[in-house]
C-alpha cells in the first residue's frame, strides 16, 4: 500500500486538490501520525467516499485545525466507529453546519469527553434524530451552555434513558420553549436531584405529557417555587362535566385538555369525528396513549393537525392502524418526529399514501426499521 509507505512527514505537502483527487482505495491505508501532519488547508479537499474509507485508527490523529478545515459534505462519510476514535480535543472544530451534516448513526459512537469539548455553537446544529441516537453516557458529558444552545425542536428526539444521564448543571439551563417541545416520555427519565435542578420558568411551560411521565419521587421533590411555577391544572386537575362516551363525546371537546384526557376511555375516542379531533387543544395530545389513539376512527384521523401530531408521545403511535395511518393529512405527516416514526408499527406503513411519504421530513426518515421500510406499499 503505497499511502501506508509515506513518511508522515511528507504529508506536510499535501494541498487541496491533490487530496481531493486521491481515490477512496488509498485511503485504506491512512496511519494517526500521517494524519496528524496533515495541513489543514489540504482538509478542504476531502470528500465523503474518502472520510468514508479512512480506518477509524486514523482519526485518532486528528486535530481541530483539521476539523475545522474539513468540508460539511465530508461529515457525510463519518460512521460511530471514526467518531469515537477523535481525540476529544478535536472536537472543538465542529461547527453547526459540520454538526448538520453528520448522519444520526455516526452519534452513537461519541463519548462523555468528547460531548464535554464540542463547542455551544455545535449544538445549534443538531437534529432530533442526532440526539436520539447519542448514547446515554455521551449525554452525562452535557455542559449548561451546551444545553442552552440546543434548538427546541431537538427536544422532540429526547430519551428517558438520555434524561437520566444528563448532568443536573445541564438542566439548569433549559428554557421554556425546550421544555415546551420535550418528547414526553424522556421526562420518565428524571430523578428527585435532576428535578431540583429544572428552573420555574421551564416547568412553567411544560405539557401535560410531559408532566404525567414524571416519575412520582420526581414530583415529589418540586420545590415550593417550582410548584407554584407549574400550570395550575397540574397539581389540581380539571373534572369533565361528565363520563365520556361514544355519545357524549363530541359535546365534551372543548372541556378536555392532556389534564385530563386520561379520563376519556378510549370506548369514547371511537364516537369522535374530524371535527372533533380539529378541535382538541395540542397540549391534549402530549397525554394520549396507544389504546386512546387506536381506538380513533380512519375518518376521525383527517381531522389532525400538524401541532397536534408533533406532540403525540411516540408510544402512543404504537396503537396506529394501517387504515387510521393512511387517513392522516399529508401536511400532519410533515410534523412526525423520528421518535415518532420509529414507533409505529410496521403494519401501519401498508396504509402510507403517496402524498404523505412526500410531506415527511427527511429526519423522520431517520427512524424507520427495516420491518417498516419492508412493509411499505
Amino acid at each position: 500500500d503505497q499511502m501506508a509507505q509515506l513518511p508522515p512527514s511528507a504529508m506536510q505537502g499535501f494541498k487541496p486538490d491533490q487530496m481531493a483527487a486521491l481515490p477512496p482505495s488509498a485511503m485504506g491505508g491512512f496511519k494517526p501520525d500521517q494524519m496528524a501532519q496533515l495541513p489543514p488547508t489540504a482538509m478542504a479537499g476531502f470528500r465523503p467516499e474518502q472520510m468514508q474509507a479512512l480506518p477509524p485508527s486514523a482519526m485518532t490523529g486528528m486535530r481541530s485545525e483539521q476539523m475545522q478545515a474539513l468540508p460539511p459534505e465530508a461529515m457525510r462519510g463519518f460512521d460511530a466507529g471514526k467518531i469515537g476514535q477523535l481525540p476529544p480535543s478535536a472536537m472543538a472544530g465542529l461547527d453547526p453546519t459540520k454538526m448538520a451534516a453528520m448522519p444520526s448513526s455516526a452519534m452513537q459512537g461519541f463519548k462523555p469527553d468528547q460531548m464535554a469539548a464540542l463547542p455551544p455553537s455545535a449544538m445549534a446544529g443538531m437534529n432530533p434524530s442526532q440526539l436520539m441516537a447519542l448514547p446515554p453516557t455521551a449525554v452525562s458529558g452535557m455542559k449548561p451552555n451546551q444545553f442552552a444552545a440546543l434548538p427546541p425542536d431537538v427536544m422532540r428526539g429526547m430519551q428517558s434513558s438520555q434524561m437520566s444521564q444528563m448532568p443536573p448543571a445541564a438542566l439548569q439551563s433549559m428554557d421554556p420553549n425546550q421544555m415546551r417541545a420535550m418528547n414526553p416520555s424522556a421526562m420518565a427519565g428524571l430523578s428527585p436531584t435532576q428535578v431540583g435542578a429544572l428552573p420555574p420558568s421551564a416547568l412553567g411551560a411544560i405539557q401535560p405529557g410531559a408532566f404525567k411521565a414524571m416519575p412520582p419521587d420526581a414530583i415529589a421533590a418540586l420545590s415550593p417555587s417550582q410548584r407554584a411555577a407549574l400550570p395550575p391544572e397540574a397539581l389540581n386537575p380539571p373534572a369533565l362535566a361528565q363520563p365520556a362516551t361514544a355519545g357524549n363525546i363530541g359535546a365534551l371537546v372543548n372541556s378536555i385538555s392532556g389534564w385530563n384526557i386520561d379520563k376519556v376511555p378510549p370506548t369514547a375516542m371511537a364516537g369522535m369525528k374530524p371535527g372533533d379531533v380539529s378541535r382538541l387543544p395540542s397540549d391534549a395530545f402530549t397525554a394520549m396513549n396507544s389504546q386512546q389513539v387506536g381506538a380513533l376512527s380512519p375518518q376521525a384521523m383527517a381531522g389532525f393537525k400538524p401541532d397536534q401530531m408533533a406532540g403525540l408521545p411516540p408510544e402512543a403511535m404504537a396503537g396506529m392502524k394501517p387504515t387510521q395511518f393512511g387517513a392522516l393529512p399529508p401536511a400532519a405527516m410533515g410534523a412526525i418526529s423520528p421518535a415518532q416514526f420509529g414507533a409505529l408499527p410496521p403494519t401501519a406503513m401498508a396504509g402510507m399514501k403517496p402524498n404523505q411519504m412526500a410531506q415527511l421530513p427527511p429526519d423522520a426518515m431517520a427512524g424507520m426499521k427495516p420491518t417498516q421500510f419492508g412493509a411499505l406499499p
